[in-house]
């Protein structure tokens, strides 16, 4: 028995320690691509530090070890005048295979939810409505002072190409409006004032990021006072004002409130969803902008660009030319989560592969197995469809109660999708839909792979 031990347990961890090297190699050609996924400088040699090897030494020494402990400890142990008579039993063992196979579509199974669950909060955040269109802008950053004194020339001379639609100039993005100021007029009875996000737009701001307004009007160059006295807040300002209704209301910066509310904004998102819907007001004044947008018609997108970057260096000859999309800004925004959605989708058809491979190697076993009882049934008038139900139904019922059980993966869909959404202020519900649907791909994908060693045992 004692020699059996020692095979048993070397043939272990030297099976281990061969799969080690050949992770190791993989790793090695893996690196490059991965290094590009997660957007990160990784070397190799932060693998040949002397704590990572003493590391994965130990860890090839564990896993062999444990690998090895079964037929080591559990076969050996076997009486050979037992195993000649028959009477050694295989439900023991035969509830272990059991027991592995469920676990491991258990998390498989699990691991596709939280996929779908990053997969599906992501298309929601590219697709919901914002408050306003993003599409079709281009950006260019004004970073010359005396070019921003020329908006208004700089403006006539874009819209002089026909592929520019309207153009705008602000003090912010809409993606990005970082600036707050506290309105002191608000504070009263002892109450703190409020706080409000705050830019500086020209006159058509709200036509070109096709922001809706909800009440009153937009800016207006027939009225004289709109240049210095007007004001279109949002909606969650409004509410935080107390105001019903907003238009006429006495509004200011500061301390004093010397203009007043001509328009009220639907509430948007002018950071990530991460974060609430924050109080913002804007007001007139072109020439504290800092970006001039322009939305763009889409069959000549380089002419367009080519022609902004001629307009630029027109009146700056000192500051290169800038531009950018602004949907491209907004995606920049949700990089981390597409890289975890990317790394979950890899790890995701990893584990499905891994589970079909364990799967496979049972199957076989189990049909090699039965060979003398696939043979009597073939010799009795059964057909090739009755002998792969009869395999299969057994790992079938396996798979399901697997799928079953990652339903907690619902659990894990809770534990993986609900801390993510929780940093979103608006988000989707990972559907019933999707969730079936991905218990649908699970077993299927199971029983498909099920089939080859089947279907190979009932046609030897």
């Amino acid at each position: 028995r004692l020699q059996l031990l020692k095979q048993f347990m070397g043939e272990s961890l030297l099976l281990t320690l061969a799969a080690s090297l050949i992770a190791l190699l993989l790793v090695e050609l893996l690196l490059p691509a991965f290094s590009n996924l997660v957007e990160r400088d990784l070397s190799f040699g932060l693998l040949l530090q002397g704590r990572v090897i003493a590391g994965l030494a130990a860890a090839i020494f564990v896993v062999g070890l444990i690998a090895g402990s079964y037929p080591a400890f559990f076969l050996t142990a076997f009486q050979p005048a037992k195993v000649l008579k028959g009477e050694i039993k295989d439900h023991g063992r035969s509830r272990l295979r059991s027991t592995l196979v469920i676990l491991q579509f258990a998390a498989t199974a699990a691991l596709i939810i939280c996929t779908a669950a990053v997969q599906q909060q992501l298309h929601y955040i590219k697709n919901v409505k914002l408050g306003y269109n993003r599409e079709q802008v281009l950006v260019m950053r004004m970073r010359d002072r005396e070019a921003r004194k020329k908006i208004d020339l700089i403006k006539r001379d874009l819209l002089n190409h026909p592929n520019f639609e309207s153009v705008t100039a602000s003090g912010h993005l809409p993606t990005s409006i970082g600036s707050q100021t506290g309105l002191g007029w608000t504070k009263r009875d002892g109450q703190e004032a409020i706080h409000s996000y705050n830019t500086t737009v020209d006159y058509d701001f709200i036509n070109v990021f096709e922001i809706e307004l909800v009440e009153g009007r937009n800016f207006s160059r027939m009225f004289a006072t709109d240049s210095a006295q007007a004001f279109i807040i949002n909606e969650k300002l409004r509410d935080l004002l107390g105001w019903e209704s907003a238009v006429g209301k006495p509004f200011g910066r500061g301390d004093e409130a010397n203009g007043k509310v001509i328009g009220v904004m639907k509430n948007f998102h002018m950071h990530s969803f991460r974060q609430e819907i924050h109080p913002l007001f804007i007001q007139l004044g072109a020439n504290w902008s800092w970006y001039a947008s322009a939305r763009i018609r889409t069959n000549d997108i380089p002419g367009a660009i080519a022609h902004m970057r001629g307009v630029w260096q027109k009146y700056s000859a000192n500051y290169p030319f800038d531009y950018f999309f602004l949907d491209e800004e907004f995606n920049k925004m949700y990089r981390a989560e597409e890289r975890l959605s990317s790394m979950f989708g890899y790890f995701t058809m990893l584990a499905i592969f891994v589970a079909c491979l364990g799967l496979s190697g049972l199957a076989s076993f189990m049909a090699e197995r039965r060979t003398k009882e696939i043979g009597i049934r073939k010799v009795l008038g059964a057909s090739l469809g009755q002998l792969l139900i009869l395999l299969s139904k057994d790992f079938a019922k396996l798979i399901i109660l697997a799928n079953l059980l990652a339903s907690a993966g619902v659990a894990g869909c809770l534990v993986c999708h609900e801390p993510m959404a929780a940093k979103f202020r608006l988000s989707r519900a990972f559907g019933l839909d999707g969730f079936f649907s991905d218990r649908i791909r699970g077993f299927a994908a199971g029983i498909a792979y099920r089939q080859f060693p089947n279907h190979q045992g009932c046609t030897c």
